[in-house]
């Protein structure tokens, strides 16, 4: 699944450098990484490690699904209901796995460096965080097709958490006179991936990920604002730096952004 990817992301890379240069662009190498809770600290040392040197990152994201099944989208949505029928799915349904890819340019070639992470939710920590989710059959279907491990996703799967859940735990530490952040290091996860990059100042890149992008809003941050508006204006705020995304043309992305 991930090779897949690696090829997508490599697409973008072309579309990019071939717009304002006229030299040839090829790869040098893309050996991609599964990542689990065994190797998690050592790809998150790798990641730490390649940024200072990537000129962009590309993300993709896998769901449980992807749409309720009283949802429906129509060419005649507007903006601000399509926004509302995708928002309602992100609150419904689970990350699953999250790809990125890391380039570095060597000369007149790039080097990429895939990575493809399992995560699955932290819930460790309290009923808060414990959260139900559903599942698509359609989604779990094509996600084994491709050759998902989903024992692997529930065993191994790399916790993660949202800022909002972060500080609401650091709260109720805090007023336990509890100092050791221990278990909450361990539940951070994933996040902490997504910290790095979001602090990087480099681009990342996706095609079509409008529902990649509210994923991750959703899952990292905080619930995704109700009205469009509000999510625009936090996706300028708070994600600026990380995303700078590519679209396929659709009469929503259009309007969005």
């Amino acid at each position: 699944m991930h090779r897949l990817r690696a090829c997508v992301s490599w697409q973008l890379m072309r579309m990019r450098v071939g717009s304002t240069a006229t030299r040839s662009y090829s790869p040098l190498s893309c050996c991609w990484m599964e990542v689990t809770r065994r190797n998690f600290p050592s790809a998150l040392l790798e990641i730490s490690s390649l940024l200072p040197r990537s000129c962009l990152v590309s993300f993709d994201c896998e769901f449980t699904g992807l749409r309720g099944n009283d949802t429906r989208e129509e060419w005649e949505d507007t903006p601000e209901e399509r926004y509302s029928k995708l928002r309602d799915g992100c609150s419904e349904f689970c990350l699953i796995q999250y790809g990125i890819c890391l380039f570095v340019k060597q000369e007149n070639e790039y080097e990429v460096f895939p990575f493809n992470f399992y995560l699955f939710p932290c819930h460790s920590l309290g009923r808060r965080l414990d959260r139900c989710f559903r599942c698509q059959p359609s989604s779990l279907k094509l996600l084994s097709n491709s050759g998902l491990d989903f024992n692997k996703w529930i065993r191994e799967g790399i916790p993660y958490m949202r800022e909002t859940d972060e500080l609401w735990w650091k709260r109720r530490r805090k007023e336990a006179e509890e100092p050791s952040d221990e278990e909450l290091n361990q539940c951070l996860g994933f996040s902490r991936v997504f910290k790095i990059i979001a602090d990087s100042n480099i681009p990342v890149v996706g095609h079509s990920v409008l529902l990649d992008l509210l994923h991750t809003y959703s899952h990292f941050i905080d619930d995704l604002p109700k009205e469009l508006e509000a999510f625009k204006s936090e996706i300028n705020r708070r994600l600026t730096r990380y995303v700078l995304v590519i679209f396929t043309l659709r009469r929503f992305d259009e309007y969005v952004f």
